[in-house]
C-alpha cells in the first residue's frame, strides 16, 4: 500500500510515547500517532499489539522489518527493545523513518533502529541475522508461485536456528474500501501455511480469528 504525504515535526513533537509498563500488552504507544497522519485509523483494525504479543519477548533480539513502509510496526518493535533492521525498496520511506527516530525524544527510536535499503527481489538479509521477521501486508508484491518461493527462502536463510517469521496479511472477504486490495492480488492463508511446511519451517500456527481483515500467520525455522 502506498501513499504520498508529509509529515512536519510539530505531529511528532506531541506524541506521547511513555510506557507504563514494558510488557508488551501494556505498552500504550500507538504507531498511527507518531507518524502523523499517514497511518490515521490502522491502529482500530490491523491490533498491532495483538501481533506483537505473538513475537512474545522483543528485548534484545534482531528483529527484519520486510516493507517497513513509514514505519508503523519498526517503531513498536523497535519501543519493545528489539534491534529492528528496517527493510525497503523505496529509500523516501527509510528516510522518513530516520527522521521521525530522530526528533523523538525517545533515544530508544534512535538506537534500536538501523535502515536497509534493498531491490525488489531480495531481502538482503545476511545468512542467519535476525531473531524474528516481520511480514505484514506484503503478499500482494509477490505475485507468482516461484517469485514468492524464491523470496521467502531468501528470507528462511536470515533467519536464525529457531527464529520465527510473522505473516500478517488479507483474508479473502470483503473488507472496507479504504484497506482494499484486490482480490487478485491477495494470497489465500493455506497457500502460504503450505509454502512454509514446503520449505521445512515447524511449529506453523494460522490464525485466522483474532483480526477481522487479515490473518496471521507464525512460524519457526528448524
Amino acid at each position: 500500500m502506498g501513499m504520498c504525504i508529509s509529515c512536519t515535526s510539530e505531529k511528532v513533537s506531541k506524541t506521547n510515547l511513555e510506557p507504563k509498563s514494558p510488557v508488551a500488552k501494556d505498552v500504550k504507544i500507538s504507531p498511527e500517532k507518531i507518524s502523523g497522519d499517514i497511518e490515521k485509523g490502522r491502529d482500530s483494525w490491523q491490533k498491532p499489539m495483538l501481533i506483537i504479543d505473538k513475537m512474545g519477548d522483543l528485548k534484545g533480539k534482531k528483529v527484519a522489518d520486510i516493507g517497513a513502509y513509514y514505519g508503523y510496526f519498526t517503531f513498536l518493535t523497535a519501543y519493545q527493545g528489539a534491534q529492528v533492521i528496517a527493510v525497503d525498496i523505496d529509500n523516501d520511506k527509510l528516510r522518513f523513518i530516520r527522521n521521525i527516530a530522530e526528533n523523538e525524544s525517545n533515544p530508544v527510536f534512535k538506537n534500536n533502529i538501523d535502515y536497509r535499503l534493498v531491490k525488489p527481489d531480495d531481502p538482503s538479509l545476511k545468512t542467519e541475522e535476525v531473531d524474528q521477521i516481520l511480514f505484514v501486508d506484503m503478499l500482494e508484491y509477490l505475485v507468482g508461485e516461484e517469485y514468492r518461493k524464491s523470496y521467502f527462502t531468501k528470507l528462511q536463510k536470515g533467519l536464525k536456528p529457531g527464529g520465527q517469521i510473522n505473516i500478517v496479511d488479507f483474508k479473502m472477504k470483503r473488507i472496507p474500501e479504504n484497506l482494499e486490495v484486490p482480490k487478485a492480488n491477495r494470497v489465500y492463508a493455506d497457500v502460504v501455511e503450505e509454502l512454509l511446511y514446503e520449505l521445512g519451517f515447524v511449529n506453523i500456527v494460522v490464525d485466522d480469528t483474532t483480526l477481522d481483515y487479515q490473518y496471521i500467520i507464525t512460524a519457526q525455522k528448524q
